[in-house]
């Protein structure tokens, strides 16, 4: 080899036995002076380098340790407020006051905590205004339907008010024997407990009042709907027929009883409005997975295709006007959806509707 004019040596592996050496030539004053030799002991510079790989990679170790420490705190201090934003939402109940997140983290995750919090203000707020206007709609259906209910129940009034005043006129002969006496004042006895019974009737069915759910038998709740429209049916010549048939024993449904005496009361003044005279309408039990169903059942002309996507909607009706406010159904389904159950609707083929309120089957967390 040559460089700037001169030979150089390249370096040599000399080895003597069981060592090894690396031999370097240097020229000195450009090789006019000499060479220097330098010998090196290659396990020297074994051990040299082992070392330095040794040192390089532990210090490459803690750097990585480092970085996973500071990226697993970073992570933490992050990961920390967005699962405690995810918890909230998780158990946010609209119908309760929900407890506002403390803000952590950095100052983003902070400013997202203080807009989730002012978030959840504005659900509630929103969920109270609906509610109050469900209940409105629930007040207002149930005085129409006390509207509906009054020839009916005037009937069922006026005939204990004639055995009254029957039992009154008796009742003032003096000559009238002590035992016919006791007998007018039994009747007078049994026909104002009638009238008792259809006035705390009326007035329990319009009084408002909050849900109150419990574990109800079907029949019951099929009982108290069809209860104060008993009446007005049989003025119409309409039959009104429990068919709940063989239910599993003991079952029992999660509802409120009054509320859903009502949405029932609902569907059967709808079923009652087209059967027209002499009609029938049937209730009958439906069971699917963990829900039980009261169907209502008519043999009326059903309902044209063209408005079925329309009958839920609140003011919707087809009946003439002054004959009705239009929220049946959608408080009906109102009602409903406040029992976590689900009203649905069948248009046979061969006419009528069915239309189905589906209710939870009672579970232990709620007591009846």
């Amino acid at each position: 080899l040559r460089r700037d004019g001169f030979a150089t040596e390249p370096p040599l592996l000399v080895v003597n036995e069981h060592s090894r050496y690396l031999d370097i030539a240097q020229p000195i004053l450009e090789g006019s002076a000499g060479i220097v030799r330098l010998g090196m002991d290659m396990s020297l510079l074994e051990a040299t380098r082992a070392r330095l790989i040794t040192l390089l990679g532990l210090v490459a170790a803690a750097v990585a340790l480092a970085g996973l420490g500071t990226a697993l705190w970073v992570g933490r201090s992050i990961a920390r407020p967005i699962g405690a934003l995810v918890d909230a939402a998780d158990r946010f109940d609209p119908s309760l006051a929900a407890s506002p997140i403390v803000p952590r983290g950095t100052d983003e995750i902070a400013e997202l905590t203080e807009r989730f919090n002012r978030m959840m203000v504005r659900l509630k707020a929103a969920y109270d205004e609906e509610e109050r206007a469900r209940q409105k709609n629930i007040a207002t259906e149930r005085l129409v339907a006390l509207g509906s209910l009054v020839a009916g129940v005037a009937h069922e009034v006026n005939n204990p008010l004639a055995g009254l005043k029957n039992c009154h006129h008796r009742l003032k002969r003096e000559d009238l024997p002590s035992a016919k006496r006791h007998e007018y004042l039994d009747l007078m006895e049994d026909a104002l407990a009638r009238i008792e019974d259809v006035v705390l009737r009326l007035l329990d069915f319009g009084r408002p009042r909050p849900l109150h759910l419990e574990k109800m038998l079907p029949g019951d709740l099929v009982r108290d709907g069809g209860s104060l429209i008993r009446p007005l049916l049989r003025r119409r010549g309409v039959d009104l027929r429990e068919e709940l048939g063989v239910l599993p024993e003991g079952l029992r449904v999660i509802a409120d009883r009054k509320q859903i005496g009502q949405a029932l009361l609902n569907l059967i003044l709808n079923a009652a409005y087209v059967s027209g005279e002499r009609g029938e309408i049937r209730i009958r039990a439906r069971l699917r997975d963990g829900f039980l169903g009261l169907a209502v059942e008519d043999d009326g002309p059903g309902i044209p295709a063209d408005i079925r996507d329309r009958i839920l909607d609140p003011f919707f009706t087809t009946k003439p006007a002054g004959d009705g406010t239009g929220l049946g159904l959608s408080v009906t389904r109102s009602i409903v959806g406040a029992h976590g159950g689900e009203l649905t609707f069948e248009f046979p083929d061969a006419g009528g509707t069915i239309a189905t309120i589906w209710l939870r089957e009672a579970r232990d967390e709620v007591g009846g």
